[in-house]
């Protein structure tokens, strides 16, 4: 960690004798544009740009963060709270994407996000900066939710702090997707998709599954989306496309034209493209797997240490263990096999020579 010890402290006391939001605010810029945060230098009081003076107290990314000189609770500082949402919801509309709301006093954070079932500004996570404490954790919270960083080792460590069940990063993907699925549950095609899933997996692997929960449901679909993205990687395939074009993520076309099946095809989870705001999900996910290691390779060795990440659910083994495995594509470089996009496209034999990915 990079951040001044100082500066963490003077965060955690926002009720410190003379402090202004002005204050506050300058130190949040400070401790993004430390060596812990791969940033761009964050907009100070940008013009929200729709016809009026509002300005947004910092911007980055797809992030917007509004500072004050005390934080309460919701109900005390619904003002704030709707202050937020309006900036986040002009930034959506004009941009086209999932936009983070982050409201802070440097002590408390509380971040927010537009449900895409019903429009509600929802929080989807809270972290709160203890005195004397070294800051780690707060700046670990917001590498999760910014997802600017890139060249990230994936190691176990890592992936359990910016993806993992504990992660800022989780709770707000978890969420939005269940948004997501609360438009399309009662849409018959995605009501077939889930049957079927059900019912495969108990037939696979019993009837120890409680497959009438929504979260199991949800949670396989996020874990086959971060390996769908991981598959793409592992091939050499250019993630920034993925970025632009979302809906070919869960399509596999790309393999299927290098003679790959099974891998990557639309099937149970694809359901994300029939709701508002599924484009954006996947977009996002794209983004949080970018953060690791481009281009690396897979080994035996890396793919059974892998099995030691699928703790991030509490699904059977039996279930994790495939997509734990591609959970750690990219993990190791020493193999000396390199960048594969040029084998990928050019033979398909060569390709599925490299290994499969199931």
């Amino acid at each position: 960690m990079t951040t001044p010890q100082s500066l963490i402290t003077r965060l955690a006391s926002p009720e410190a004798t003379g402090r202004t939001e002005a204050d506050i605010q300058s130190d949040i810029k400070m401790l993004l544009t430390n060596g812990d945060f791969n940033l761009d230098t964050p907009r100070l009081e940008e013009q929200i740009g729709d016809g009026t003076r509002r300005r947004i107290d910092i911007a980055t990314g797809a992030t917007v963060i509004e500072v004050k000189k005390r934080l309460t609770n919701d109900t005390a500082d619904a003002d704030y709270i709707n202050q937020l949402a309006g900036y986040v919801t002009t930034r959506m509309r004009q941009d086209g994407s999932r936009y983070n709301g982050i409201l802070t006093d440097g002590k408390t954070w509380w971040l927010f996000e537009k449900s895409p079932a019903d429009g509600s500004f929802t929080r989807r996570s809270t972290f709160n900066l203890s005195s004397g404490t070294t800051g780690v954790g707060l700046i670990e919270w917001l590498q999760a939710v910014l997802a600017t960083r890139n060249n990230i080792a994936p190691t176990h460590t890592n992936i359990e702090s910016l993806l993992g069940a504990s992660s800022p990063a989780y709770d707000q993907d978890v969420a939005y997707l269940l948004d997501l699925y609360t438009q399309v549950s009662n849409n018959p095609t995605v009501g077939l998709k889930r049957d079927l899933w059900a019912r495969l997996l108990r037939s696979a692997l019993g009837t120890g599954f409680d497959t009438d929960n929504d979260k199991l449901f949800i949670d396989h679909t996020l874990l086959v989306v971060e390996a769908s993205v991981i598959g793409h990687a592992v091939m050499g395939l250019p993630l920034d496309d993925l970025i632009q074009h979302p809906d070919r993520l869960l399509s596999g076309e790309e393999f299927r034209q290098a003679g790959i099946y099974n891998v990557i095809e639309s099937g149970f989870f694809d359901w994300i493209l029939l709701a508002d705001g599924g484009q954006q999900y996947l977009a996002r996910t794209v983004k949080r797997i970018q953060m690791f290691h481009k281009n690396r390779s897979l080994s035996a060795r890396r793919a059974r240490s892998a099995q030691k990440s699928s703790r991030r659910f509490g699904v059977s083994g039996r279930v994790r263990q495939p997509l734990a495995i591609l959970r750690a594509l990219g993990r190791d470089n020493q193999t000396g096999q390199g960048n594969r996009s040029s084998d990928f496209r050019g033979s398909s034999k060569t390709a599925q020579g490299q290994g499969e990915v199931r």
